[in-house]
């Protein structure tokens, strides 16, 4: 997916390793911005570090949900699934990841 385009030019005899750093950082801020402007791109990017604790689908899910701040019940309507299961899940989640509230969840995922 192309997102945007850079273009640099440079007479032929200049050197042009000095723009290297330069387009590094470039590169480093747009890929920080880019989630912030793209919810797609930013749910993959939050499941992706989801993968690096093991969390199965389902946890995926119940956890990108945690984070966007719905509650218990809200999670539990849209998966179809009980609110006991849903709190179930969320404890599951905290031990794969090391936290013991929302706070530290938010603050590590976000």
């Amino acid at each position: 997916m192309i997102i945007g385009y850079l273009g640099l030019s440079f007479h032929y005899l200049h050197e042009v390793t000095f723009a290297i750093p330069l387009i590094e950082h470039l590169a480093k801020n747009i890929e920080e911005k880019l989630p912030q402007k793209d919810p797609i791109l930013q749910k993959e990017l939050t499941y992706s570090h989801f993968d690096q604790y093991e969390l199965t689908n389902r946890e995926k899910e119940i956890a990108y949900g945690w984070l966007e701040n719905k509650n218990v019940p809200e999670i539990a309507g849209i998966y179809g699934i009980s609110q006991s299961t849903v709190r179930t899940f969320i404890k599951k989640i905290y031990a794969k990841t090391s936290v013991n509230h929302k706070g530290a969840f938010l603050r590590k995922f976000t």
